[in-house]
């Protein structure tokens, strides 16, 4: 081996890494950590830079209603553990639709911080111009917040 070669070994082997970020592991819950009587269980599937698959259980023993704020108090979560602050549902689910029928429910979620993101741009693969998207804030005060603004009216 050359000296040279050796040389370069050497400044390689000693030159400073980058800091890895380390991600949290797959999200996963339940209705029953949240307080809810239900066997409903949601969890994150697969995970990409900026973009998880979730996956939800039917039980029949909650609501569509109750379903709704429990995904929204779920993804909230996955969001900021993620270090994002906004999420937006990227492809038709049938899980609000046809809740209760018997097998999982995948759908996929888009994170970003921007409150007002151009989908087409931050997640590319998954526009559809035809398609209305609703960023929500992961912050579950904020997100009632709005809410309750557009039901008086605002």
């Amino acid at each position: 081996m050359s000296i040279a070669c050796c040389a370069a070994q050497v400044l390689l082997a000693c030159a400073p890494t980058p800091p890895v970020r380390q991600e949290p592991p797959l999200y996963s819950t339940s209705a029953r950590e949240h307080g809810l009587d239900s066997r409903q269980r949601i969890w994150e599937a697969e995970r990409y830079p900026n973009v998880s698959v979730v996956r939800a259980t039917p039980d029949q023993d909650i609501t569509a209603l109750g379903f709704g704020f429990l995904m929204m108090e779920c993804l909230g979560e996955l969001a900021e553990l993620r270090g994002f602050k906004y999420y937006v549902e990227l492809e038709d689910s049938p899980m609000f639709s046809r809740p209760n029928q018997g097998s999982n429910w995948d759908t996929v979620i888009g994170f970003t911080n921007n409150p007002a993101p151009d989908i087409a741009c931050e997640f590319p693969e998954y526009f559809k111009p035809d398609r209305r998207y609703v960023v929500k804030p992961a912050d579950l005060q904020e997100l009632f917040s709005q809410l309750a603004g557009k039901s008086n009216g605002k």
